[in-house]
């Protein structure tokens, strides 16, 4: 797992469990301001600041998650890796966590949370940046396959009494139901990958 897959990881685990603190105090909160067959969703405004805080804590992070975690995935499928990508996924996580636990505990005030909020921004333009600058898709090379063995540039062989060369057989094209060689791909990362195909 590279790096920016465990930070990923990390901050889909909290814009996951970030219902939890809502939940706990819609169910702690006096029934005067849930309706009593749940038919609609609670009024917030009856309820203690710091329920309303954590509901739009949660629709905070899951505003910023979605296009953090389409840049991340981007970026791993182009083999995108820099000290940059690297620190921008960290970051985004220890930020997103901070304005959680500020906004739901009432420390983070005016104009803390917007700037949080400003920085893991900037996180996904850093990383979206890294995969725009860099080589795009996997740089793939054929491999050349050698001539198949017993076939020779020209053979001759006498027929009534005259000598008849053979054609040369195609060095480059496989004989049928032969295994052709596989591409060989260099990523981004400077690690070369072998792509199995086989001949039909």
């Amino acid at each position: 797992m590279t790096p920016e897959l465990f930070w990923l990881t990390l901050t889909a685990l909290l814009a996951g469990s970030l219902w939890i603190p809502f939940i706990v105090g819609v169910n702690a909160t006096p029934a005067r301001a849930v309706v009593g067959d749940l038919s609609r969703p609670p009024d917030l405004g009856q309820m203690p600041a710091w329920v309303h805080r954590a509901h739009r804590a949660h629709l905070n992070l899951v505003e910023q998650f979605l296009p953090f975690a389409v840049v991340v995935l981007v970026a791993h499928m182009a083999g995108v890796s820099t000290p940059v990508t690297v620190w921008a996924t960290a970051l985004f996580f220890w930020l997103r966590l901070a304005h959680a636990a500020g906004m739901i505990s009432g420390a983070a005030r005016l104009p803390v949370r917007p700037l949080i909020f400003t920085a893991g921004w900037l996180c996904i333009l850093a990383v979206g940046g890294a995969v725009l600058a860099g080589p795009h898709g996997p740089r793939c090379q054929p491999v050349a396959l050698p001539p198949p063995p017993g076939l020779t540039a020209s053979r001759r062989w006498a027929g009534r009494g005259s000598a008849a060369t053979v054609p040369q057989a195609d060095a480059t094209a496989p004989p049928p139901g032969a295994q052709r060689a596989p591409p060989r791909c260099q990523g981004n990362a400077g690690a070369a990958s072998t792509l199995r195909s086989s001949a039909g």
